[in-house]
């Protein structure tokens, strides 16, 4: 744990952490509250707010967990873990508090609140429902019931008053009638700000005289008047005219055809007339008169110059008018349609997110029960924590606010009360869910502030080393973001673009960038117009193939092979795995689904998509185009789907044949009914048809997909064709329908119209083991794999357009781009501005779910991408970074060229990278290896010489297949890589490779498994001899058999002090550095500690090939590690005996080391 953190975690200090991906957020979150309780806090008294049901079962867990393992550590274990947590050695107190706090879990009435800010407020106004004016046995709204809703607020709209009809006349004259399902969608997704609207304005007809006032606009005709005047003075007919030219003769006879008009037909035909000056799409003609008009007629050109700019004003100002109108009429539907929906939950009892939020804001500010309600809290909550804070809106904010004000203003009397807050304004996404980086910003310094007022401490920590990613992927993510802030300063300061320090310097990392794929156009150039997902030659006509299809097998491919490999990973100490793997998309498009279908050709096993939509899913397609069929029978075109579906499976040919056939009024059905009785082959689909038919017209609605699925045992016969994961799928149909049935109508008609006008999404549990997970950017936050994927990379956001929603408020609506005004063209400049910037947040998001390697990869149809998308962004930086080199990776059906960024397959000057690479005095010794001489005479006592020299200048700390490329004399010292037990590219020295096995060994007690281990498998039989006969060795070694069966033992301890600068025992060789007064000393991991009664014992692995004799020979760099170590644990354990060894491994004997 390092400073920060123990800082972040004092329960003592109200805290604002700014916590960077990966840099243990929630080990903090969960060690404050440890500490919290450790202090004496209540458990029911800590409320702890996070953002996701998801991580608020994590951390619960987390704290179960360490609360159990308290209670049953034997006393030295329970203090090594409370000491690693507090930084300090624990009082007996606390100890005592420790051993007793599980138990105090296990039998309280109240638990620690651990939840999310929504459910935390359907608790507060269950509690205080009265106070509230609500029902306590309200029910939360889910997505299904939703829809129904929706269902009531359509059919009440169509027989709601006249001015509804009116507006709803309005919209159908720009827009398709599915346009209203999603209009209410739209108002119900944004009803806070509607509801905010409809509280200022009482009328639509209120709202209109605001907006009209606001511009400056009255009416239509007043704005054509005033152009008018303009236009009739023109003095077009006080000139002869000579025009040779065609478009200018045009222009002048149109002109005076339009002069002559009287005021009423000037403004019916106001729209030919800006068709003269203007285009379609609203922007200057160019040409209006030609340059030899303009040379002959100066003035008048000038004037319609003139008149070109105002009519341009004319008409933004027409379209703002236009704009006006529709946002009326939308007000109109929104006050209706807010209306039926708050009428709706209030008779059923129901309450929808918003609601739980809103509800709860009203309750703590009601003037006449807010001071009863707080005081009932403030015996409840004397610790508040804040999880995610940039993703909390305005709204949520407001309510933990008003629960920290009242105990600052003591309202609480506990002064001990503390108030912690931890996010990321990189990490800020969910804008869309009305989050706010702008409030997440101005709060910390707001909060600081009202501490200071209060007198009561608070502290900023910025959490600044990472313990997910490796430096690679570390490096490459700065880059990118560092470049981005020097081109948009206001997104991120040099205070959030702290560079991180990796926890895991050891351990090897990748980056790889693709080029992008470009989608395969055929020969001729010629295109069908359906895509063809398969690049195959058909009747001569040669296709192409598309670019998200060839990436998909590229990726499919590229994720087999790397599982084929076998190759262990630094995180996992594993070999690759499917769970390995997660590829993020921003979408969930087409290209997922040919991902999902490219691995499952290679049996590879995926979770699938984390969100589908049932209407996109082919089983489900299938099952709608039977139930239309049996409804009705003369639709061809549903027929055709139906007859290509696994319940008929015909081919292409017959239904062409079917096509062709028939007579052109007849339909498919009425043709297939008249065929002959001995074409079999036809008689058997009529056959199969009417059976069918039968089964809907004998059964009920509700059971006739029941029927088909389950007791016709089709549910099979889709998985097996379609090749998808469809059984989950088929169920979740299942249960809509069942639910439509129960809830709406018994029609099957109606069930279809409903289903296929409501996009219906269902979640799905992607935490599956030992799967490729596939998700979006958004489902992915808070989680992290070895080995991520971004292929969506190359596609920019797309801003929504239609409502827009002001800084004040106000809602404006563009129902047809067409009548877009400037002032609104600049309100959707800002929008989409603040929309890239979330896309470069989401990027940051996406990158840092990496813990080992990162691959950055797309798809285009054009070869090149736009400029400002992902992949040229992380490219134009990549270059930037020294060492990268180009590789190709050639796989069995197409090449991939890829940018590498890795420290194993740097390529270019062996010598200088090295040397550049190494600690000045290493740097220096490397210089005099390439110019020592050896005894030629004897060629292996020179390289045993080299070996050794080489040993102890690199300690392995490099890829000594690279160093031992180079040459002393004549000798040619490539055997040399025998050093390295793993060849190739990803060689780990032979050190670490039996610093991991005996990492293994020690966590299983048992040394005769050390064959089981990942890393001896992927060994040469050579080398694999070699480790074996080193641990046959231990095997026999009675010393080590005696620690390992007769000691308590941690492997791997990271170990380090902190005390006061005037108060250490520390030897004054050691590194530190200064926090405040607090001096912090470092070290790096102990091997092994063995723990006996008042005995400890240090061990520390080496692997030198030349072993000493005495203490005397070993080198004084180990000496004075040794030193540290012992000093370190004398200060952790001062009662016990500390003896410090190495245990060579060469030879398998252990060395007492004096200290």
């Amino acid at each position: 744990m390092n400073i920060n953190q123990l800082i972040a975690s004092d329960p003592y200090v109200s805290c604002w952490v700014s916590a960077s991906a990966g840099t243990g957020k929630t080990k903090v979150l969960t060690d404050r509250v440890l500490r919290l309780l450790l202090l004496g806090a209540k458990l029911q008294k800590i409320l702890c707010l996070t953002f996701t049901n998801a991580a608020a079962n994590e951390m619960l867990d987390r704290v179960i967990a360490q609360l159990k393992s308290w209670a049953c550590m034997d006393n030295a274990m329970l203090v090594a873990s409370m000491h690693n947590m507090l930084g300090i050695n624990p009082t007996d107190s606390q100890v005592l508090r420790a051993r007793s706090l599980c138990n105090e879990y296990l039998q309280a009435k109240e638990n620690i609140a651990i939840q999310t800010i929504h459910s935390f407020c359907q608790n507060l106004l269950q509690k205080f429902s009265v106070e509230a004016g609500i029902n306590a046995n309200f029910t939360i709204l889910d997505e299904l019931k939703t829809k129904e809703i929706i269902y009531f607020i359509q059919q009440n709209l169509i027989h709601s008053s006249s001015e509804i009809h009116g507006s709803l006349e309005f919209i159908a004259n720009y827009k398709h009638e599915t346009s209203i399902t999603q209009l209410i969608d739209n108002i119900i997704a944004d009803q806070r700000k509607f509801l905010s609207l409809l509280e200022h304005y009482s009328t639509a007809e209120d709202y209109q005289t605001f907006l009209l006032q606001n511009f400056s606009i009255t009416d239509k005709e007043s704005i054509v008047k005033q152009f008018f005047v303009k236009f009739t003075q023109c003095p077009v007919f006080d000139y002869d005219y000579q025009i040779s030219n065609k478009i200018s003769s045009q222009f002048v006879a149109k002109f005076i055809e339009y002069k002559k008009l009287d005021y009423s037909s000037f403004v019916q035909r106001f729209d030919q007339i800006m068709a003269l000056f203007l285009t379609n799409n609203g922007l200057k003609r160019r040409n209006l008169i030609s340059q030899d008009f303009k040379n002959k007629y100066p003035d008048l050109s000038e004037y319609f110059s003139l008149l070109q700019e105002d009519i341009l004003q004319v008409h933004d100002r027409l379209n703002t008018l236009k704009i006006i109108e529709s946002t009326y009429h939308l007000y109109r539907i929104s006050t209706a349609v807010l209306h039926f929906y708050q009428q709706y939950k209030l008779s059923h009892n129901y309450l929808d997110y918003d609601d739980l939020i809103r509800y709860t804001h009203k309750l703590l500010r009601n003037t006449s029960s807010k001071d009863w309600i707080l005081y009932k809290l403030d015996q409840s909550i004397d610790h508040i924590l804040v999880d995610e804070a940039q993703d909390n809106s305005l709204e949520q904010w407001n309510i933990v606010l008003t629960l920290l004000n009242d105990l600052l203003a003591g309202g609480n009397k506990n002064n001990n009360s503390t108030f912690f807050v931890v996010g990321d304004k990189k990490q800020a996404i969910y804008s869309f869910q009305g989050a706010d980086v702008e409030v997440f910003n101005t709060l910390s310094r707001e909060l600081n502030s009202s501490f200071n007022v209060a007198k009561k401490p608070f502290k900023s920590v910025s959490l600044d080393v990472s313990y997910r990613s490796t430096q690679e992927i570390l490096n490459v993510v700065h880059a990118v973001f560092a470049d981005i802030s020097l081109q948009m300063p206001e997104l991120f300061s040099s205070d959030d673009l702290v560079k991180l320090k990796c926890n895991r310097e050891a351990d090897h990392g990748l980056v790889q960038l693709w080029d992008i794929v470009v989608e395969n156009k055929s020969k001729d150039g010629k295109e069908v117009f359906w895509p063809i997902a398969d690049a195959s030659i058909s009747n001569g006509i040669q296709t192409s193939m598309q670019s998200s299809y060839m990436l998909a097998k590229q990726i499919a491919h590229y994720v087999n092979l790397q599982i084929s490999s076998k190759r262990v990973l630094p995180s996992t100490k594993q070999a690759i795995q499917c769970s390995d793997f997660l590829i993020l998309v921003r979408r969930r498009n087409e290209f997922v689904k040919q991902l999902v279908s490219e691995l499952r050709k290679l049996n590879l096993k995926v979770s699938g998509i984390d969100r589908v939509s049932l209407q996109d899913h082919l089983s489900i397609i299938d099952l709608i185009a039977l139930a239309k069929f049996v409804i009705a029978q003369d639709d061809d075109l549903n027929l055709a789907c139906l007859l290509k579906s696994p319940f008929i499976d015909c081919t292409e040919e017959d239904i062409y044949f079917l096509c062709r056939s028939k007579k052109h009024k007849d339909s498919i059905w009425q043709f297939l009914t008249t065929i002959e009785k001995d074409n079999l082959y036809y008689q058997s689909v009529v056959s199969k048809l009417h059976k069918f038919i039968d089964l809907y017209c004998s059964s009920t609605p509700d059971y006739f997909f029941h029927l088909v699925i389950e007791v016709l045992n089709y549910r099979q016969v889709l998985i097996n064709v379609n090749i998808d994961d469809g059984n989950d799928i088929i169920d979740e149909f299942l249960k809509v329908v069942e639910y439509f049935f129960k809830s709406f109508s018994n029609s099957l008609r109606e069930f279809i119209i409903w289903f296929d006008s409501n996009n219906i999404e269902i979640k799905r549990d992607v935490d599956t083991q030992d799967c490729i997970n596939i998700m979006t950017v958004h489902a992915a936050k808070g989680l992290q794999a070895p080995i991520v994927i971004l292929p969506d990379t190359t596609t920019l956001p797309i801003s929504p357009s239609g409502i827009l929603w002001n800084n004040d408020g106000n809602m404006l609506w563009q129902i047809q781009s067409k009548h877009c005004d400037n002032y609104l063209k600049t309100q959707a400049e800002i929008s989409k501005h603040a929309d890239y910037q979330e896309y470069l947040r989401l990027l940051y998001v996406a990158m840092t779910r990496a813990e080992d390697e990162l691959i950055i990869c797309g798809y285009n149809t054009a070869a090149t991408a736009p400029q400002r998308c992902w992949y040229n962004i992380i490219k134009e930086s990549m270059s930037k970074i020294p060492g990268i080199s180009r590789r190709e990776c050639n796989l069995d059906f197409t090449c991939i060229n890829k940018v590498v960024y890795n420290r194993v397959e740097f390529s270019s000057e062996l010598l200088t990278q090295i040397i550049n690479s190494v600690q000045e005095e290493a740097a220096y010794k490397y210089s005099n290896l390439l110019e020592c001489k050896f005894d030629v005479q004897d060629v292996n006592q020179a390289e045993h010489d080299y070996k050794s020299l080489v040993k102890q200048i690199f300690d392995f700390r490099f890829d000594l297949n690279r160093i031992l490329e180079l040459k002393f004399l004549s000798v040619n010292l490539i055997s040399l890589s025998s050093f390295s037990p793993l060849e190739g590219e990803h060689g780990i020295n032979y050190g670490v490779v039996c610093h991991k096995i005996l990492e293994e060994v020690i966590k299983n007690r048992s040394i005769k498994l050390f064959l089981n281990n990942s890393y001896v498998k992927l060994l040469t039989i050579k080398q694999k001899n070699k480790v074996e006969e080193i641990f046959n060795a231990l095997i026999a070694n009675q010393e080590f058999n005696y620690l390992l069966n007769s000691y308590e033992l941690k492997s791997e301890v990271n170990v380090g002090i902190m005390c006061l600068s005037n108060n250490s025992d520390i030897s004054s060789n050691n590194d530190a550095f200064y926090i405040d007064d607090t001096k912090v000393f470092v070290f790096k991991r102990i091997d092994l500690l063995a723990i006996k009664n008042n005995h400890v014992v240090i061990v520390d692995y080496k692997t030198d090939f030349l072993v000493p004799e005495t203490q005397l020979e070993v080198q004084s760099s180990y000496l004075k590690q040794l030193k540290s170590y012992h000093d370190i644990i004398k200060l952790i354990y001062p009662m016990h005996t500390v003896n410090t060894k190495i245990l060579w491994l060469e030879n398998v004997c252990f060395m007492n080391i004096k200290i």
